[in-house]
């Protein structure tokens, strides 16, 4: 079964984590402003689980793990064994993904 999380990136200047991508779960607020709250998996160099806003262009949702084990967001880019290029979606089947190789990550 496929995790559900989100990773957005920080608008520029907010604070010192502005441009920096967080993952967790996608939180939208009454004012339609989107954020994402962290979990332990931070590539922004924080240890809790405090909130930030997110640039609502950047949001992607996991799709899966490619075949050397990386996480997959909505609209990387995969590649096959002869480099043919695939946008990751949603709806792909785990396998599919797990058939591809991660080329770029696209937030």
């Amino acid at each position: 079964m496929r995790k559900i999380k989100f990773r957005g990136r920080v608008p520029e200047g907010y604070h010192h984590y502005g441009g920096q991508i967080v993952y967790g779960s996608l939180v939208i607020y009454p004012e339609n402003a989107p954020w994402i709250q962290g979990y332990p998996n931070w590539i922004v160099p924080i240890d809790d689980r405090r909130s930030y806003p997110v640039d609502a262009d950047s949001i992607a949702q996991f799709v899966g793990l490619d075949s050397a084990g990386n996480e997959v967001y909505e609209g990387d880019i995969l590649v096959d064994e002869l480099e043919q290029e695939y946008t990751a979606e949603i709806y792909d089947r785990p396998e599919k993904i797990h058939a591809l190789k991660l080329k770029e990550a696209q937030p």
